[in-house]
């Protein structure tokens, strides 16, 4: 994955005037905050992933280079700054796989491109198809479970403040994972039996 840019990336960036001509403020893009995070970026593998898995994790590209480059842009103006301008580049080789990202940032708000090397190592849910979920902030959601006994699944469910939900269906170590009431993936709760699934702690 590489963290430098091109020319023409940068010149992409260069135009905050993609989010709301002639209003102060405005977003586009996609994810937390109207932009990618960075176990978003990260969930996918070079020469693993395919174009139709970032498709359905990230929805559509706001700009494409034919069939071998895809642009996700994300603008954030707030009065006369500029927040976020941020652009994710996914190149995909002659298969449709992965075989790049590249990662440019700026703005008062930006971070550095992620180190996807060191998010994977963090646990099994950067790794897979839950990467994708926003995330409730700590401490911001109200769970209940719900347990028919016998071999039936322990199910947990939550709710944040702004009416999202997350859920885990668990069997044993084995859990089904569910964000606003959509099936997103399925993970191994680790040794210790903490929670793997995003937002259910």
């Amino acid at each position: 994955m590489r963290r430098g840019g091109s020319v023409l990336l940068g010149a992409v960036l260069s135009l905050p005037a993609f989010v709301a001509c002639g209003s102060d403020s405005g977003t586009a893009g996609f994810g937390t905050g109207g932009c990618l995070s960075d176990q978003q970026i990260c969930q996918f593998k070079d020469g693993v992933s395919t174009q139709a898995e970032v498709k359905t994790a990230l929805g559509n590209a706001q700009m494409y280079v034919g069939s071998s480059a895809w642009m996700y842009v994300c603008q954030q103006v707030s009065g006369q700054q500029i927040i976020h301008n941020d652009l994710v580049v996914f190149d995909f080789d002659s298969s449709g796989r992965v075989s790049d990202v590249t990662v440019l940032r700026q703005g008062t708000g930006a971070t550095p491109p992620p180190d996807c090397a060191a998010i994977g190592a963090g646990g099994q849910a950067a790794n897979g198809a839950c990467a994708g979920e926003p995330l409730p902030a700590p401490d911001s959601v109200a769970c209940t479970g719900l347990s028919l006994g016998g071999a039936a699944p322990i199910t947990t469910n939550c709710k944040d403040a702004n009416g999202d939900t997350w859920s885990a269906s668990c069997s044993g170590a084995s859990c089904n994972c569910s964000y606003d009431g959509q099936s997103t993936c399925s993970c191994t709760k680790p040794a210790s039996g903490a929670a793997c699934c995003p937002g259910v702690p």
